[in-house]
């Protein structure tokens, strides 16, 4: 049997610089240069200026110094100088924008990792956890030698649990899968996980490198241990000691989602 593909001609018409086109972005604490999510969304504007021809006069970059009451006046700031738009990097903004949005109804404002901005000028930016750690569920059971793997995350985690569970069933019914959740000290979770016989955990921890470090501690010759990890935000998983025991990480590409905005 022949078949015979037509070859389809189309035209797009070429797409230039908006005019006045003004944004600003808000950081979280440690602007460009953090390895994590600043450098992420950092990636996304240099797109920006490089497709449309934008100048530091255009695009407006500041960093917080990590306390509530400079978000609220830095966010407050941007929106009051008429930019087009001003992205804030993070929910630790979300009292800002919040505050700022209804205060300036007609500045678009765009918030990275949350969904509880609820306003019509408020463009929220999240990623799916459950489908990343459905993912990562894959990848454990078809990594795991003693079929037992582990998640660990805050208490807030759950769902994403669920959805680790479904995709390791999905590479190997016979695996186990084992949880623990914890708000802080999250070695203790972590020992309490390999004690019990895992050799590869999947973490949704970003606040600290305790994670990596544990497992690290605790690998064996006789019991390899691997952890599976969240990029950018887990920024420690560039470090030297994690190379050793890295097996994989779900990566959020905050650098497309500044891009598209």
């Amino acid at each position: 049997m022949a078949l015979s593909l037509a070859a389809i001609s189309v035209t797009v018409p070429a797409v230039g610089a908006p005019s006045k086109i003004r944004i600003a972005i808000a950081y979280d604490l440690g602007g460009r240069g953090d390895h994590g999510i600043n450098d992420a969304v950092a990636t996304g504007v240099d797109f920006i200026k490089k497709k449309y021809g934008l100048t530091s006069l255009d695009i407006r970059e500041i960093v917080t110094n990590d306390s509530e009451s400079d978000r609220q006046d830095r966010i407050a700031f941007l929106a009051a100088a008429r930019y087009t738009l001003v992205l804030a990097v993070g929910s630790r903004y979300e009292e800002a924008v919040r505050q700022a949005s209804i205060k300036y109804p007609a500045t678009q404002f765009a918030i990275i990792n949350s969904a509880q901005v609820a306003s019509l000028n408020v463009s929220n930016l999240t990623f799916s956890d459950a489908d990343g750690a459905y993912l990562a569920g894959a990848l454990a059971a078809a990594a795991s030698k003693g079929l037992k793997i582990g998640f660990f995350g805050p208490p807030s985690s759950t769902n994403s649990y669920s959805a680790f569970m479904l995709g390791a069933q999905s590479v190997n019914p016979k695996v186990n899968t084992f949880s623990q959740y914890a708000d802080s000290d999250p070695v203790g979770s972590i020992s309490t996980l390999i004690a019990v016989g895992v050799d590869v955990i999947y973490s949704e921890w970003s606040a600290t490198s305790e994670v990596q470090d544990a497992i690290t501690t605790l690998s064996t010759k006789d019991h390899p241990l691997y952890l599976i990890g969240n990029s950018p935000e887990q920024y420690f998983l560039l470090e030297k000691n994690s190379q050793k025991i890295l097996l994989g990480a779900v990566r959020r590409r905050i650098d497309l989602a500044t891009d598209r905005l």
